[in-house]
């Protein structure tokens, strides 16, 4: 799925499941080394690209662009490190960011820069 706004293409669907840091950085190398969607650079998005993806709270509903990613997935692991053994997260649902153990198990939605 295609940002337009940043440039950036999304994974649709990401993870099935959440898994720890150390997986979620598997997954990525695991995708990359298969081409998939015809991308190899794939990568975990940062702690703004997630948040990039939550519309304006502010705003009437009207008025907000639709939530490309809705549903189960809404936590999400970011390539942001806090120390050694934390890293960011991004609650896409509730629209906070929050640091937590590298061994907690949240979802994964690769990014990759266009192409264009």
């Amino acid at each position: 799925m295609l940002d337009e706004a940043t440039g950036l293409i999304w994974q649709r669907a990401g993870s099935a499941c959440p898994v720890d840091r150390e997986e979620a950085d598997r997954l990525i190398a695991a995708w990359n080394g298969t081409r998939f969607g015809g991308i190899t650079a794939w990568r975990l998005p940062t702690v703004n690209e997630l948040l990039s993806l939550i519309p304006e709270p502010t705003l009437p509903e009207s008025e907000c662009r639709p939530t490309p990613f809705t549903g189960e997935r809404e936590w999400f692991w970011s390539c942001d490190r806090r120390s050694r053994k934390t890293s960011w997260y991004v609650n896409t649902r509730l629209g906070y960011a929050g640091w937590q153990d590298n061994g907690c198990r949240y979802f994964v939605r690769a990014v990759a820069l266009s192409p264009a």
